[in-house]
């Protein structure tokens, strides 16, 4: 399963603990059997209320294919972590790949083109006398 987790970090510590964290995170997903996908840090930013007497933290987001059972593990490891403020972990949805979204492409266009035909089959006769005239 693909799954996402958003991290909270501390704005507290310094630049070198902040990266010492992140190892932290990523070193507790692949000992629970995670494989990280992507890696995106937001940076520091200000948060909309504060939590645990912070109002700034450094944003993490990590993409990872994990089995399901591993999840609850992963979670109790994660809120040992001093530097998180708070993390939350998502199940996401597979990304579709490049063929797959082709072939949606083309039958809805082989749909549009023949209800088009369809619409046109009428011979202008026909057309008068579905319309009275």
């Amino acid at each position: 399963m693909l799954y996402e987790i958003f991290c909270l970090i501390s704005s507290k510590i310094e630049e070198k603990e902040v990266s010492q964290a992140i190892g932290k995170i990523e070193e507790a997903i692949k000992n629970q059997g995670g494989i990280i996908v992507d890696k995106k840090e937001l940076g520091e930013k200000k948060l909309a209320y504060p939590i645990k007497k912070e109002s700034m933290g450094y944003g993490l987001v990590i993409r990872f294919e994990s089995g399901t059972e591993t999840m609850k593990l992963l979670g109790e490891k994660l809120k040992t972590v001093s530097e998180i403020i708070r993390f939350q972990i998502l199940r996401t949805k597979q990304p579709q790949t490049e063929k797959k979204i082709k072939t949606e492409k083309k039958s809805e266009e082989k749909l549009t083109t023949e209800t088009k035909k369809k619409d046109f089959d009428l011979e202008l006769p026909q057309l008068f006398d579905k319309l009275d005239i």
